[in-house]
């Protein structure tokens, strides 16, 4: 009885819980849009990973110019609404060497987008813990 009360919630994890996260190679695609202000959601996970979303004009601009990893971020995009679970819009993720970099250099692109008088990069924090 237990154990198929067990394979019920990890199915239901597995395939309507799951996350829609969409993983970018290079922290340069993802400070090319935070300088435009395209990201928001971002959030530091385990200290090496970001994960974010694009805000609408990100979505704009992505779908837009459709190239280099924007390809594959368009293509997320446009799946939206096609599967259970991309009902949300796409996460997007990248993995970090260094958590403290990465924070100083959001640190110095927010003293720019301050001075443009552009809406800052607000990271949270967050532990994840993979039970499986």
């Amino acid at each position: 009885m237990y154990a198929a009360i067990g394979v019920a919630v990890i199915a239901f994890q597995l395939f309507l819980g799951g996350s829609n996260d969409i993983e970018i190679k290079s922290p340069a695609t993802f400070f090319s849009l935070a300088d435009s202000s395209y990201v928001e959601e971002v959030r530091i996970v385990n200290r090496v990973r970001v994960d974010f979303r694009l805000s609408e004009e990100g979505k704009k601009y992505v779908k837009e110019n459709p190239r280099g990893e924007f390809k594959k971020m368009k293509k997320a995009l446009e799946a939206k609404g096609n599967t259970i679970r991309a009902e949300k819009d796409p996460e997007f993720s990248i993995n970090i060497a260094s958590a403290d970099r990465f924070e100083e250099k959001i640190d110095d692109l927010n003293e720019v987008l301050k001075a443009k008088h552009k809406k800052q990069i607000d990271c949270q924090y967050e532990e994840e813990v993979n039970y499986l």
